[in-house]
């Protein structure tokens, strides 16, 4: 499975303790720029996008217990993204809804985009307004206090 770690910080927490790596924040803010830069290079290596979904929705939601996402089945959240894999784009990290435009893909220019997001069948996003907005989901034995936990940085 292929999963990021969307860590969201501000340009002063990155750059704490310059030039010195380890005292910066860990994680970068890669929750849409992942899908499409996992999509491309795996195309460069041969793998379809089939393996790439399973690898970053169906592992993960099964990984977790969440056995109504990361799948096309009767019964499952129709939870999509429609992927465009001829259309070229640049990433550009102040496009991105992250509180701060600050991203390692920035400049990255990739074969393929995302062009919409659909959750639960409804349509929350396009290439025009690629901010879609979701809820936090707790798989088996989360607590309500580690949730919170989780959620207070993104």
């Amino acid at each position: 499975m292929i999963v990021t770690d969307h860590s969201p910080s501000s340009p002063a927490e990155k750059h704490r303790g310059a030039p010195d790596l380890q005292q910066a924040w860990g994680g970068i803010s890669g929750l849409q720029a992942g899908f499409t830069a996992v999509a491309a290079e795996a195309r460069t290596r041969g793998i379809d996008i089939a393996q790439v979904s399973g690898w970053m929705a169906r592992a993960t939601a099964d990984l977790v217990g969440l056995a109504h996402k990361g799948r096309l089945e009767v019964g499952a959240d129709a939870d999509l993204i429609l992927y465009d894999p001829a259309r070229p784009q640049t990433l550009r990290a102040d496009r991105f809804a992250h509180r701060h435009p600050l991203s390692a893909y920035d400049g990255l220019a990739l074969q393929g985009a995302v062009v919409d997001a659909v959750l639960r069948g409804k349509i929350l996003a396009s290439d025009e307004d690629a901010s879609p907005r979701g809820r936090f989901l707790r798989g088996p034995g989360a607590t309500a206090r580690g949730a919170e936990q989780a959620g207070a940085g993104a």
